[in-house]
């Protein structure tokens, strides 16, 4: 089963779209040369075995139940991480929300170049969630939440090994420019969620568009996927 991706919804209100940066300011060439040259490693990140270790905390106006319920629908992420999840199928013979739900994602930042790869949710409980990638990135992704006060925090974290065959051999030139695109994409779904969570009825339609060149619709969908 392919899920189509319609983008001619509505845009929320205090959405781009086109994107935001770090700070949730528009991006343009010269801010991400300037958010680049900021971007942060401390000795763990750089002691680590795997080629990307980050952490996120987004707090989220919305109680933490609105929250689980977001979170217990994967595919959502196409809607309010749309920016990020461009494409994506739930793999058949899984059931959504069950830990062995698996799905196929392509996926992109900021950057031109995009992903392909495998989620499997591997661990569930009321307040976090642990997903296996396989693919363009290997490793496992975490996202557990709390309640704090009436809001929410969600901490996010991605230990992932890149082995997309067009990016791998340039990990090492161009980490920081790879480990910026990676926390733009993060504030995108912060933002996204946020976007989600505040409208009055769950959106259908994709709330933030990519960036070049997949803000063209039919680049977003693969014709080949590498997994």
């Amino acid at each position: 089963m392919h899920m189509g991706i319609n983008w001619g919804g509505k845009k929320i209100a205090g959405s781009n779209s086109y994107g935001v940066g770090i700070s949730g300011a528009p991006v343009t060439g010269r801010t991400m040369l300037m958010k680049i040259a900021d971007v942060p490693f401390t000795k763990d990140q750089q002691a680590s075995t795997c080629d990307f270790c980050i952490r996120s905390d987004w707090l989220l106006n919305a109680n933490i139940q609105r929250v689980r319920n977001v979170l217990n629908d994967p595919m959502s992420v196409l809607v309010w991480w749309s920016s990020v999840f461009i494409a994506g199928d739930a793999l058949p013979e899984t059931e959504t929300g069950s830990p062995n739900f698996r799905a196929r994602f392509h996926t992109k930042g900021f950057l031109p170049h995009s992903f392909h790869f495998v989620a499997e949710i591997i661990e569930t409980s009321p307040q976090r969630l642990v997903i296996r990638t396989s693919g363009d990135f290997d490793g496992v992704g975490t996202i557990s939440i709390e309640p704090s006060d009436f809001r929410t925090r969600a901490k996010v974290e991605w230990q992932v090994n890149v082995s997309q065959p067009y990016i791998r051999p340039f990990l090492r030139v161009f980490r920081r420019v790879f480990e910026w695109n990676h926390l733009w994409a993060m504030r995108q779904g912060q933002v996204g969620l946020e976007a989600y969570l505040q409208a009055d009825t769950a959106p259908d339609s994709p709330i933030l568009r990519p960036t070049f060149p997949h803000n063209f619709e039919a680049l977003r969908i693969p014709s080949r996927w590498r997994i």
